[in-house]
């Protein structure tokens, strides 16, 4: 029976990570997403909003404070204030990759970025 490979630890990103305080925050985070999955209401806005992109746009990212526009078959709708910060579900965002989505995690975008 194969073996995964050993999993990085998502806060410090070691391969051998025994610290209890980041096992503590990785349980807090999945207990969280758990009060809080994603709704059928929430899912069909995300993709209408990455649909009506697409539709107009194409399969292009807009970029985000580090990198130019640039083309992907991966989009995703970004809340402009983070559902975890107290955003509303279905409030105002934006459509970029699933890389620059991931990149601002729970933060606010910066003053003068798109």
């Amino acid at each position: 029976m194969p073996t995964h490979p050993p999993r990085a630890c998502p806060v410090c990103r070691r391969l051998s990570c025994s610290d209890a305080a980041h096992q503590k925050r990785v349980d807090d985070w999945r207990a969280r997403r758990a009060r809080r999955p994603y709704n059928h209401p929430e899912r069909t806005y995300k993709a209408e909003q990455v649909k009506a992109w697409v539709l107009e746009h194409g399969w292009v990212c807009p970029g985000d404070e580090y990198h130019a526009a640039h083309s992907s078959g991966d989009l995703t709708f970004d809340h402009e204030v983070p559902v975890s910060l107290g955003g509303d579900p279905l409030g105002p965002g934006r459509v970029v990759c699933r890389s620059a989505n991931s990149r601002r995690g729970n933060g606010r975008r910066r003053r003068g970025s798109a």
